[in-house]
């Protein structure tokens, strides 16, 4: 069975190293809580000189102490002369106390105490009681002739959950310049935490009420609007593409974090990531095949003027292009019998011009705007296609997206969700055929309601529920866990690869000799004794085969260690990245879970998303079935061309949904 490891942490605590060094004191407000951001976490930590602070919720916070340093310091004192520091209260923690400490929170609080601008790549920011990890190549820059203006510093929040499960979300402080293009309607600009970006260390730090910062270098916490939409900034949650790339994906910094914690504090803490075992994994095999399709197509111009004449021109050919056994026409009216894609404008056009907004949710036209679709991009019309060909099953009630028989299925599916505190249904039967319900709550089915209300519960991280035809339950339920690839070997590999080149030239044409036929060997012989500056891009630049190419890395490799390229995307994958490969489940405490990460085969070097643990819990009585469904997510029509999270049937739900 295939090992995974998950964000799950094993701690461990070396309470007596830490108390011989450290003291940990409790800061507690006099008012019921104390407000995020508030000024006081900062001015406290800087005033005071603290190693770290964590702050999480509710009316304390902790500090970390230099045992010598706070022995001479009367915090009282210090706190009088903070503003509100006389509404604190502190104590001193002893041993017993410190034991008792929740876990996550300690780890964290020893873990902020890295925050220390000493790593030339990365840098660490305890800021109002949480650690953000900052690289420079995720700053958001404009650059003129007179000056830089940073206008975005993107990083991560490194965060311990109560379920001492690591999390690295992403956060993005922008400049009070964009301050325009912010919603302020909860909370007004004045009232945000401002912090200044120091260009020295390429540190953020909180400005206190006595200073005066420039606009221009001031930040806070908060994303930009763009059309409307709140901006998403984003760090790719893994790269391999070279070790640059993989330094700045969250695993990548990650791995640089935690090679931090084993020199800086391997004395109070340890941890590692524990591991679970798949017992049931399915590999990527079907494709969806866009040369199968044979139904009409048509274009239809809900702008209609010369533009949207050459938008629909230039889409009806890429069309044919992509899906060659379907007729394309630009028709004049829809067409309730066959797909059909209709151009408008997006929403704000209409708004800005009060015109009327054309748009309708149906079951059988794809809308697509003027203003949004990108007509150079395939991905954005192999969508178009498969929801067309989604809601042309839709409008059949039959799947024929997919031969549903290869399933071989002999009983019906029910799938649930709810949805605006409403309940719907999904029920598939052998043959394919399918039917869609809304459940109606009345007298006469009031038990069965009852029990729908209590198979979902007030859990917001139910998805969705699935029964078969005998009665049998399984709840699907979001978690906070994810799984992680074997980022130190890989580390390791992208490291080595970047190394100069150590096999001599003499020793190259030995391994030549030994490896290749001798016509071929004397080629390439003859273009390594030419290479003029010895180096590994020009060494490997000799190989025109890729297989030759990998044969003779291979061989280095086994010969002296010396990695010369990585192949990653190789056979090798399995080894390190299968955690975040294809369909997974296993059993854990004598509960259920499965992940789906992405295909298997043909992978890119960049995997944008962690792969997210589900868990599966089954309802009173019932048996677990989940893992006959587990093919129903081995498909890429849903989620463009990547496996989809969550069996297909409940796209053709939520589809639906839409349309009534």
């Amino acid at each position: 069975m295939q090992t995974c490891k998950t964000n799950q942490l094993d701690i461990q605590l070396n309470f007596q190293q830490l108390l011989l060094d450290y003291t940990v004191v409790k800061f507690s407000a006099s008012e019921d809580y104390i407000k995020y951001g508030a000024l006081v976490l900062d001015e406290i930590g800087f005033k005071l000189k603290t190693k770290s602070i964590i702050f999480e919720r509710g009316k304390s916070f902790y500090a970390l102490f230099d045992k010598k340093y706070i022995t001479n310091l009367d915090i009282s004192k210090q706190l009088e002369k903070i503003e509100d520091g006389d509404k604190f209260s502190f104590k001193f923690l002893n041993a017993k106390e410190l034991e008792q400490l929740d876990t996550h929170t300690l780890a964290q609080l020893i873990i902020n105490s890295i925050a220390t601008p000493n790593h030339k790549r990365l840098t660490f920011n305890n800021l109002t009681g949480k650690l953000y990890l900052f690289s420079p190549s995720h700053l958001k820059i404009s650059k003129s002739k007179e000056k830089e203006q940073i206008f975005k510093i993107v990083g991560l929040d490194f965060y311990i959950d109560p379920n001492c499960c690591l999390q690295l979300n992403v956060k993005t402080f922008s400049s009070v310049l964009l301050s325009k293009q912010m919603e302020f309607s909860k909370k007004k600009l004045k009232e945000y935490p401002k912090y200044t970006f120091v260009h020295s260390t390429n540190t953020l730090r909180r400005v206190l009420s006595t200073e005066k910062v420039k606009a221009d270098n001031l930040f806070i916490l908060k994303q930009t609007s763009k059309k409307g939409t709140l901006e998403k900034s984003n760090i790719p949650f893994l790269d391999f593409s070279n070790l640059n790339e993989f330094k700045d994906s969250k695993i990548g910094i990650l791995s640089d974090v935690l090679d931090n914690i084993n020199e800086k504090l391997s004395k109070y803490l340890s941890f590692k990531f524990k591991e679970v075992k798949a017992n049931n994994v399915v590999r990527h095999l079907n494709t969806f095949d866009y040369s199968k399709l044979n139904e009409s197509i048509f274009l239809i111009d809900g702008i209609k003027d010369e533009s949207s004449n050459e938008h629909l021109d230039f889409i009806k050919q890429e069309i044919e292009s992509l899906v060659p056994n379907s007729k394309t026409k630009i028709a004049k009216k829809e067409n309730n019998t066959s797909y059909s894609v209709k151009l408008i404008h997006n929403k704000r056009f209409y708004q800005k011009y009060e015109q009327n907004d054309p748009y309708k949710p149906s079951n059988n036209i794809q809308h697509i705007t003027f203003e949004d679709f990108k007509l150079n991009s395939k991905a954005s019309l192999k969508a178009i296609i498969k929801e067309l060909a989604i809601k042309n099953d839709i409008s059949n009630n039959k799947i024929s997206i997919i031969d549903w028989s290869k399933f071989n299925y002999t009983n019906k599916w029910i799938f649930g969700i709810k949805h605006n505190e409403e309940f719907y249904y999904l029920t598939v039967k052998p043959d394919g055929k399918f039917y869609f319900e809304k459940f109606e709550s009345d007298l006469f089915n009031q038990n069965e309601y009852d029990e729908l209300c209590d198979a979902f519960g007030n859990d917001n991280y139910t998805e969705f529920i699935v029964k078969d035809d005998i009665g049998n339950i399984n709840i699907i339920k979001r978690t906070n866990n994810f799984t992680i690839p074997e980022f130190e070997l890989i580390n390791d590999i992208l490291t080595k690869e970047t190394a100069k080149i150590n096999i001599t030239k003499d020793l190259v044409l030995k391994l030549i000799g030994e490896v290749f036929e001798t016509e071929k060997a004397q080629g390439l012989k003859s273009k390594i004794n030419q290479i003029e500056i010895w180096n590994k891009k020009n060494l490997l630049h000799c190989f025109k085969n890729r297989n030759d190419k990998k044969t003779f890395v291979e061989k280095v490799k086994q010969e002296t260690g010396e990695v010369l390229k990585s192949y990653l995307r190789d056979k090798s994958r399995y080894e390190l990245l299968d955690s975040q490969l294809d369909i997974h489940s296993f059993r854990q405490n004598k509960s259920h879970f499965y992940f789906v990460g992405i295909k298997g085969k043909g992978i890119q070097q960049t995997i944008s998303r962690a792969s997210v643990i589900r868990k599966i819990d089954t309802f009173k009585n019932s048996q677990y079935l989940f893992d006959k469904l587990l093919p129903l997510m081995n498909v890429d029509f849903v989620k463009n061309g990547d496996l989809t999270v969550l069996p297909f049937p409940i796209k053709y739900l939520r589809e639906w949904i839409k349309m009534i």
